[in-house]
């Protein structure tokens, strides 16, 4: 379940970051966005089947490894970093 959040994450802000540059004309508008989106998704599933769990909620331990979701924005930010300075060099040139 993690991974596919993970995932979902990583392909939606991708989308979303390429579509921001190309209209904009902005590559840190779309960092910025690429780290907004990751810490949005993740960060809410993270609450949402944090407080699902009665257990961890009940005892403050977590056993599921949910961490990971958390753990995850930072990498996916990362990678979506990379894949953006490609598409950059691609094509998308600011007017002057």
């Amino acid at each position: 379940m993690d991974f596919i959040l993970i995932v979902f994450s990583l392909i939606i802000s991708t989308i979303l970051s390429i579509f921001i540059m190309r209209n904009r004309k902005s590559k840190r508008q779309g960092m910025l966005l690429v780290f907004v989106i990751n810490a949005l998704i993740l960060g809410l599933a993270y609450w949402f089947l944090y407080n699902l769990d009665q257990e961890s909620r009940l005892f403050g331990i977590d056993f599921h490894s949910r961490y990971t979701l958390v753990v995850s924005i930072p990498v996916i930010t990362w990678i979506n970093f990379i894949i953006l300075s490609f598409d950059r060099k691609r094509g998308v040139r600011a007017k002057v």
